[in-house]
């Protein structure tokens, strides 16, 4: 019968599994017979939130002496509640989260031992689960991973030009691609090579913060230039997405310039087009380190690689065209529009003390997008232990992805240019109201993280971007093993997984293997 185990893992180093990440409650799966196999890529699952401190800062917890229990038609996990260090903050008291399909899991909170809904003695480090169960753990927390190629027996030679190749992945879920086919000489077979775009990381070495966009049949970059110091804004240009990274000069929009105290954390710009034009969307400080969110205008016309064809950067206000956030920085700003309805997202934080990087949610005017329509609403306060550990405390870089109806915003977490850097989701409820907090549901742990990739680290603060082949890419930046600081564009496809579930970062060998690309059918009539 298959077994689920709870475990914990041992502290590694604060780099790279310090306490936040190792006192959380990691699983492990058997078939059957032989020793468990951790899921999740041996990463943590399910992290305790911490507590807020009088000062408003938050403290770390933890979970240890992790327990697993069926009651009624539910699972219940529980752990104590510690500190760093280890020791139960709350002895009379469990931490509890409940999942009914494994694959959704509710945080209930510290609970009284005494009002559990079962009796903890029959709680336990592992647990007996179905089949059904097994599948449904495996296809949430293993890696996705090429499974087989499907094609027809045979076609007719007039269907073969717009022939696909049906591409099947571990958890059942495909992709279509396409395929570049070759009739035989006595017309009776065709051999053919599998397409799919392909982005070597690193694609720029030094720029954070990738933005990808398509505008008027060209294709566009912006980052964050960490050559220059993060100083100055940059655009490339060219024909295709790999064109812009092949020995292409970027040119500079925005400098450096004293005299409009624009000096400094010319960070994450982003384009968006909002009510049929198109801005900028980035931090910018001044002589004074307090960088803040701006908007900047395309004219309309001339070159996006112009100065002269972009409007003065505005500074994003309240309704009432007061400060945004007095006494703190903003950054990273993201913009959507739902049903009509536009909408900004950006990080906040303030310091002395440091309240951590929060994500706050506004609507906005589509004439006016600089000026908020709405009071600023706290969305996510980085309270998971993967979001706030190796001296980062970080709810930073939104980014939207919509999947059919469902808004799934990206957002990061972890050390910012280290290996810890991580992305979770902020998933939107259908139809529901993007101002209550109550009405986004966040990933219960990383989704794209360093032990999902081979040859980069902190893969995160990301943005998405359509290719001309149709397939959705998710663009980030990460470092080369064990070069910390060190921001690199990286680009991989998104894969949607058979529970409708954005898959990030699916490295092309688990996407498609070189040796699979080559394949023949047969050919009638």
């Amino acid at each position: 019968m298959p077994i689920l185990k709870v475990f914990t893992r041992d502290i590694v180093d604060r780099r790279t599994y310090p306490s936040a990440l190792a006192h959380s409650i990691h699983f492990a799966v058997s078939a059957g017979e032989g020793e468990p196999e951790p899921l999740n890529y041996n990463y943590g699952i399910l992290y305790p939130k911490a507590e807020i401190s009088p000062e408003d800062t938050i403290l770390e917890r933890g979970a240890m002496e992790p327990r697993v229990a069926r009651f009624g038609k539910s699972v219940y996990f529980l752990a104590d509640f510690v500190d760093p260090d280890g020791k139960n903050l709350a002895p009379d008291k469990v931490y509890l989260w409940r999942t009914d399909d494994f694959s959704s899991y509710s945080d209930l909170g510290l609970t009284d031992k005494s009002t559990l809904p079962f009796d903890i003695k029959n709680a336990g480090d592992s647990l007996n689960i179905t089949l059904p169960e097994l599948s449904a753990l495996l296809n949430r927390f293993s890696k996705l991973r090429f499974s087989h190629i499907e094609l027809p027996g045979s076609v007719k030679k007039s269907e073969l030009e717009n022939l696909c190749a049906k591409v099947v992945y571990s958890d059942g879920s495909y992709d279509e691609k396409p395929v570049s086919w070759k009739i035989s000489e006595d017309g009776k077979s065709a051999s053919g090579r599998i397409l799919q775009d392909k982005y070597p990381y690193s694609s720029a070495c030094g720029w954070a913060d990738p933005v990808i966009y398509k505008y008027r049949g060209s294709w566009y970059y912006l980052a964050t230039d960490d050559n220059t110091g993060d100083v100055g804004l940059y655009i490339r240009k060219a024909d295709t997405v790999a064109g812009l990274f092949e020995d292409n000069e970027p040119s500079l929009i925005l400098p450096y310039d004293e005299k409009r105290d624009f000096i400094q954390t010319f960070w994450a710009p982003e384009f968006h087009e909002i009510g049929g034009e198109l801005y900028i969307l980035m931090a910018i400080g001044g002589k004074q380190w307090s960088p803040h969110s701006h908007m900047i205008k395309y004219k309309g016309e001339g070159s996006l690689l112009e100065e002269s064809s972009w409007e003065e950067p505005v500074r994003v206000v309240r309704a009432d065209l007061s400060d945004l956030a007095p006494g703190k920085i903003t950054l990273d700003m993201t913009y959507f529009e739902i049903s009509g309805k536009h909408y900004l997202c950006w990080s906040q934080r303030r310091f002395n003390p440091d309240s951590g990087s929060m994500l706050y949610i506004a609507e906005t005017n589509e004439k006016t997008p600089w000026i908020l329509k709405s009071e600023p609403i706290l969305l996510s306060r980085p309270l998971l232990g993967w979001e706030n550990q190796s001296g980062t405390v970080n709810n930073e870089g939104p980014y939207p992805l919509f999947v059919g109806k469902d808004l799934w915003l990206t957002y990061s977490g972890g050390a910012a240019g280290g290996y810890s850097y991580v992305v979770g989701y902020l998933r939107l409820k259908t139809g529901s109201d993007p101002l209550d907090p109550e009405n986004w549901e966040k990933s219960v742990c990383p989704e794209s993280s360093s032990v999902m990739f081979g040859d980069r680290e902190g893969p995160a603060h990301n943005s998405f971007f359509v290719g001309d082949d149709g397939k959705t890419y998710f663009a980030c930046h990460a470092q080369r093993i064990g070069e910390d600081n060190r921001r690199n564009t990286s680009i991989t496809r998104l894969q949607i997984s058979s529970s409708g579930r954005p898959i990030l970062g699916l490295e092309p060998n688990d996407d498609l293997p070189e040796e699979m690309s080559e394949v023949r059918i047969e050919v009638r009539g």
